[in-house]
């Protein structure tokens, strides 16, 4: 593995993490039913209404959980795993393998949060 692809992976786990950081705190915003005329609230909504639009045609809302949320991050894990295994330059796993661990790092960044 030679540094552009280390440089790669490092650029793919920041940009990613920070992304899904704000996916998963609109889904506790709305959890907790924060006021999201807050400057900081306006931005979360702004910066994930782009993916979340299409997803909550598909996969609707149930009791005041957004499931499109964590979807959502659930998808951004799984690409953040997919990339970053094909710049190391492994073959990949089975699916089943990869989404179990995408829904384990989106509960450690809850734990985090």
């Amino acid at each position: 593995m030679n540094s552009l692809n280390t440089a790669a992976i490092y650029l793919i786990q920041t940009l990613g993490s920070l992304y899904l950081l704000i996916v998963l705190l609109r889904f506790l915003l709305q959890l907790v039913r924060a006021d999201f005329y807050n400057p900081l609230s306006q931005f979360i909504v702004r910066a994930t209404k782009p993916l979340l639009m299409p997803l909550r045609r598909l996969i609707p809302g149930y009791g005041g959980l957004d499931f499109a949320s964590l979807v959502l991050g659930i998808a951004i894990q799984l690409v953040m795993l997919i990339l970053i295994i094909l710049l190391m330059g492994y073959a990949l796993p089975n699916i089943l393998l990869l989404v179990s661990w995408a829904a384990i790092g989106v509960l450690a960044l809850f734990v985090k949060i």
